[in-house]
């Protein structure tokens, strides 16, 4: 039987069973940050506290692990996989950023060997809507290209644990499935599934020198962090529907989605709320990133 664990706050069985059942939210369950932009910043572990049993999710997701290929990148070794989410209609998977009600993938390594870091390559996600809420995330089959990096070059990768990630329909669930690589550094046949999913990311823009007339700035109390974004969109012809995303890298902030409101002269403002995730620290306005999803593509820059 197919085995799910719920962690978002809903009704689980009916009155006539246990009456209602609430369960606190994913991340205090989990302790999972709300999102991981940073691909250095150590993976969370899961904590497996409920489990339960649905027949009705048994056919609603599918996944499969391409081994890869050993390559370079940047002088570097590593060695890419893919993994490949198939979703029933209606379905859908997060994207790095997936705000307060969800999470991204990650890898729960129980067991490693020759393994340094891993790194989810994110493609380009979809913007679609639910609830009147703008989701941004994955539809139908997506592959996510993952880089990982030996210890030993030209060594065997080896890694066991878990591939955790959420789905949403109505619901959303947590999904845990074991996984285990044994990683041949001779292998050196690319595959061309992963390689275009590695071409579908973000197109990566420099804030300073493709926008016009953009500037970026944040006001800070004692209980608020906000942040203000301006972008004159004429010269790459976005236009709306699209959604935006501010993210953190330091994990001091948790930014939610921003509000737009278009002005003169094709200059779209932007202002998001911040949720202050660490007191230590100091906030760094040239790391933060900036996302625009459309419908056909997603923008992205770093610092302004």
């Amino acid at each position: 039987m197919f085995k799910v664990r719920i962690s978002i706050i809903v009704p689980i069985v009916t009155s006539i069973i246990l009456n209602l059942i609430l369960l606190l939210p994913l991340q205090a369950q989990l302790n999972i940050p709300l999102w991981n932009s940073n691909p250095e910043l150590q993976q969370p572990t899961a904590k497996k506290l409920l489990s339960f049993s649905f027949d009705n999710f048994e056919n609603v997701y599918q996944y499969n692990l391409d081994s890869g290929w050993r390559s370079q990148f940047n002088g570097d070794e590593l060695h890419y996989i893919g993994i490949q989410v198939d979703l029933s209609p209606g379905w859908k998977t997060y994207w790095r950023m997936s705000g307060s009600d969800g999470f991204p993938m990650f890898f729960d390594w129980e067991e490693t060997t020759n393994l340094k870091t891993t790194h989810i390559n994110w493609p380009t996600p979809t913007l679609s809507y639910q609830d009147s809420e703008p989701f941004i995330g994955y539809t139908n089959t997506v592959i996510f290209p993952v880089s990982l990096y030996p210890i030993n070059e030209g060594e065997i990768i080896y890694a066991k644990g878990e591939l955790v990630f959420g789905i949403c329909e109505e619901v959303c669930i947590p999904i845990y499935e074991p996984i285990e690589i044994i990683l041949d550094p001779q292998a050196n046949l690319p595959r061309q599934k992963i390689l275009d999913a590695l071409d579908n990311q973000p197109e990566q823009l420099k804030f300073n020198t493709v926008f016009n007339q953009n500037r970026c700035w944040y006001e800070e109390s004692n209980k608020f962090f906000d942040l203000y974004v301006q972008i004159r969109f004429d010269d790459m012809s976005i236009k709306p529907p699209f959604s935006s995303i501010a993210e953190d890298p330091t994990q001091l902030l948790y930014f939610h989605h921003p509000e737009g409101r278009q002005e003169e002269n094709g200059v779209w403002q932007f202002h998001s709320q911040g949720d202050k995730l660490n007191s230590s620290g100091e906030f760094d306005l040239s790391k933060t990133i900036f996302t625009v999803v459309t419908p056909d593509n997603a923008y992205e820059f770093t610092g302004c």
